[in-house]
């Protein structure tokens, strides 16, 4: 039945593709996020101050 609909579908392969550039993309960022090299970096963008704790110079 499967095998049936799937050969009428001209398009199967490019839902395919795009889900496969996805994952990439996705796991590519999970492991760059995760790395402990980089935990010096985080802890520095951490202790930033956000914006909205400075006076807005229309104040």
């Amino acid at each position: 039945m499967f095998r049936q609909f799937f050969a009428d579908v001209a398009l199967y392969d490019l839902p395919l593709i795009a889900m496969a550039i996805f994952g990439a993309i996705f796991l590519t960022v999970l492991v760059r996020v995760c790395q402990r090299s980089r935990a010096s970096e985080y802890d520095r963008m951490a202790s930033l101050p956000l914006d909205h704790d400075r006076p807005s110079q229309s104040e």
